[in-house]
């Protein structure tokens, strides 16, 4: 009997071995290898990415099969796979070429909602409805405005006291004014605004902040610790029941890498003290710095998101180059490679249309910036607009419209103006 299951165990290894499509994915030009390019599996619906020198292996569940091999910037590849056991040598050609003919079919021209002599500092996109913090140059400086989408306003609220910093909306549906000693509730009725009670800067980073979606039965807060290293993914129960941990998501490397200057600065102290005992205080001190410093600057904090899809969750792993699709009890139904975080990975963003229930990017170059629309099956991005405006802020995305807030980049240019796109 064991002899039987021992060669069930080998044939299963070789037929799981003789499906396997492995390869290398080159630039077309410089034939250097591609790090970070998506190879995915259509009929398998599984995928991987390329290491260092552009290499992938990839088992397939289904044969025949279709292999799309893509990267950010250059054309997409399909692959008919008609062999099991193939070896694959992929040269994708960069897009480059093509940037004309992108701009002419997505162009889109943005139109600006908001007048001369006041600046938008920020807004909320609020049904059919914006609203507005604004400064105005002349007293009362900062008022809040409800408007329409053609920027029309339909009521002014004046606001006296300190500068407010922004405006937030928290994943339960409450408008709050962040202010930098507390939060002020905000109500609107029949296009009143209402200023309610306020709120302690502590509750807003301890409750309002970490929540990251919610639905009819769950809240799933996420929580950051180790120096932002560590990240935890919860469902919290709306009947207050207790919380449950849904997925953690680690930067080892970078955890290795803090352990190291630790104990690299520890020595360091250690040695100044002992050769000069008055200095305990001074070294103390750089040493704090040195550590804040090394957590603030050198290492990036683990990013992530979270959205809806279905019954399921998509959460956005960019530490590990991956959508993890999760189910409220913390189950992995399946995992998508994604590699567009890469190019921009301080700022990366998905935006959500949650009329649409639409994904997309921001991209940038030094003319344009570039919407891309995002299918969460394989993480593939197709484009969605080219804005001929760099360094624009505060994106939103909603029922099909895009609105941002914009200063222009010369010296001159004191107003931030907000504008909207229409994408279809």
């Amino acid at each position: 009997m064991l002899r039987v299951s021992i060669t069930l165990v080998v044939l299963l290894a070789a037929i799981s071995c003789l499906n396997a499509q492995r390869g290398v994915v080159l630039d077309a030009g410089s034939q250097q290898p591609l790090e970070g390019a998506t190879i995915y599996a259509v009929n398998s619906e599984d995928g991987t990415i390329t290491d260092e020198e552009g290499r992938f292996s990839l088992e397939l569940t289904q044969f025949p099969d279709t292999l799309i091999v893509s990267y950010l910037g250059y054309e997409q590849e399909v692959i008919p796979i008609r062999r099991p056991d193939t070896y694959w040598e992929v040269r994708l050609e960069s897009t480059s070429s093509l940037l004309p003919e992108i701009i002419v079919n997505s162009y889109r021209r943005p139109k600006q909602l908001t007048e001369q002599h006041k600046s938008i500092s920020d807004f909320l996109v609020i049904g059919e409805q914006l609203l507005l913090l604004t400064y105005y140059d002349k007293r009362p400086h900062y008022r809040l405005s409800i408007a329409d989408q053609a920027g029309n306003i339909l009521q002014t609220q004046a606001l006296a006291g300190r500068r407010p910093e922004q405006l937030f909306q928290g994943c339960l549906g409450g408008l709050y004014l962040i202010y930098p000693t507390h939060l002020q509730e905000l109500r609107i009725d029949a296009n009143h605004i209402q200023l309610a009670d306020s709120i302690t800067i502590q509750a807003y980073r301890n409750t309002l902040r970490p929540c990251l979606y919610a639905n009819d039965q769950y809240v799933f807060p996420g929580y950051y610790r180790h120096h932002q290293q560590v990240f935890q993914l919860f469902a919290a129960p709306r009947d207050g029941s207790a919380s449950q941990l849904l997925e953690t998501i680690v930067n080892e490397k970078v955890l290795r890498h803090m352990e190291d200057e630790e104990r690299f600065l520890a020595n360091k102290a250690r040695t100044i003290v002992e050769t000069n005992p008055q200095e305990g205080t001074r070294v103390r001190r750089m040493y704090a710095d040195e550590r804040r410093f090394a957590a603030q600057i050198l290492y990036r904090p683990v990013r992530a998101q979270v959205f809806p899809f279905g019954d399921l969750l998509l959460l956005f792993d960019y530490t590990n180059h991956r959508i993890r699709w999760l189910d409220t009890n913390g189950n992995t139904h399946r995992e998508t490679p994604i590699v567009f975080h890469r190019r921009n990975p301080y700022k990366v963003e998905v935006l959500r249309d949650k009329i649409y229930d639409r994904l997309y990017v921001l991209q940038a170059d030094n003319k344009y910036t570039y919407l891309y629309e995002i299918d969460p099956r394989t993480g593939q991005l197709s484009e969605a607009a080219a804005i001929p405006e760099i360094y624009i802020k505060k994106v939103q995305v909603r029922a099909g419209k895009l609105f941002y807030l914009h200063k222009g980049v010369t010296f001159e240019e004191r107003w931030q103006y907000l504008y909207r796109v229409d994408l279809e």
